[in-house]
């Protein structure tokens, strides 16, 4: 088999008849320039046997010898991959086929894109559609798209970057370096050695929806996820280091920082309204007010001043606060989105006019 143009990278955990139906969906591709790489993150049903009962050798079945959690499990799809290109999808997702191929017909023909970030659709009302753009800067590419794409479908990396600058990360040292979101972090890393590109074409459809199971040893229940303040917490340390490392100024780095605190406390709200609406309509104010109490509890360093120098006039030059989110939630509730919205604000003027953390840049 030749070298693969693509890698369509899939992490896995015991959902046997999900994955099935994926890959069976996507072998429906005709030619050899894609591979299919499934890690398998310590099943417990009979993935393993369904994946090993479909010939073709576009796909890679790989068992994992310890569950490693969905994280370092995506992280290890796409070291894994062989293609000159790699996607990670949810095994949800289906991939337009169509699309597909005019991607590989764009990719076989450069190297200069590091990250490259697809449309789609993650379920009923609820579209991820970019811009077709362009970005050559990193900052560029940092301050629109960084720390801001949490759904793991449809982001692209060139395999031969991830591997060099990604690969060395360890199983050990990946909770304070990946959090729960490996591919978030390196898109951070890679927006800075190439070309990052957004396509507005849909790639991807979520058609068969299930509440992820990140791990067999998970403390979440069904209803958790990743949206406890606590977490979102413990991510904004690590994103604060890993912004250290980046070539970067001072003021951009506060500016990411206030995007990254601004929106975490959003997505806590958003994701209780997309995915639990009925069930958590009356919980939403306190779970605000819980998360800015872990807000205040923790002693995170930032310097206030500086963000208020910099201006919310700046801010909205990189866009950095993004009305498009708020427009998207009013197709779920808008008594929801407005009160989400009202809150929103009041944690910008917090954040503007209080003096919670101490941070050195």
């Amino acid at each position: 088999m030749k070298t693969p143009v693509l890698s369509i990278c899939i992490p896995t955990y015991n959902r046997a008849k999900i994955i099935e139906e994926c890959v069976k969906k996507l072998l429906v591709y005709e030619n050899d320039d894609i591979e299919i790489v499934v890690c398998d993150d310590c099943s417990k049903d009979n993935t393993l046997e369904v994946l090993a009962s479909i010939q073709d050798e576009r796909l890679k079945v790989f068992a994992n010898e310890i569950n490693l959690g969905a994280s370092y499990n995506s992280h290890m799809c796409f070291m894994k991959a062989n293609g000159k290109y790699a996607i990670l999808i949810s095994d949800e997702d289906d991939l337009n086929l169509d699309a597909v191929k005019d991607l590989i017909d764009e990719l076989v023909l450069t190297n200069i894109y590091s990250v490259y970030l697809v449309s789609g659709t993650r379920g009923p009302n609820d579209k991820l559609i970019y811009s077709d753009k362009v970005y050559k800067n990193g900052w560029e590419a940092l301050s629109e798209l960084g720390f801001n794409i949490r759904y793991m479908t449809g982001v692209i990396f060139r395999t031969d970057l991830y591997k060099c600058k990604i690969g060395e990360v360890s199983f050990e040292d990946a909770p304070n370096i990946f959090s729960v979101y490996s591919f978030m972090y390196a898109m951070t890393v890679l927006f800075f050695e190439g070309v990052t590109k957004t396509s507005s074409v849909e790639y991807y459809s979520q058609n068969r929806f299930q509440k992820t199971t990140l791990t067999n040893n998970s403390k979440d229940t069904p209803d958790v996820f990743y949206f406890e303040p606590s977490d979102r917490i413990r991510q904004l340390k690590i994103w604060i280091r890993v912004l250290s490392t980046l070539p970067i100024t001072k003021k951009q780095r506060i500016l990411i920082v206030y995007k990254i605190i601004y929106d975490a406390s959003a997505l806590c709200l958003r994701a209780y309204d997309v995915n639990y609406q009925a069930k958590y309509k009356a919980m939403l104010p306190s779970y605000y007010d819980m998360f800015l109490s872990h807000m205040k509890g923790h002693k995170l360093e930032l310097d206030l001043e500086n963000i208020k120098k910099a201006g919310i006039d700046e801010m909205l030059k990189y866009n950095l606060v993004s009305k498009k989110e708020f427009d998207a939630m009013s197709l779920y509730d808008p008594e929801i989105s407005a009160y989400i919205l009202k809150r929103e604000n009041d944690l910008r003027e917090k954040l503007e006019n209080t003096k919670i953390m101490e941070m050195e840049f």
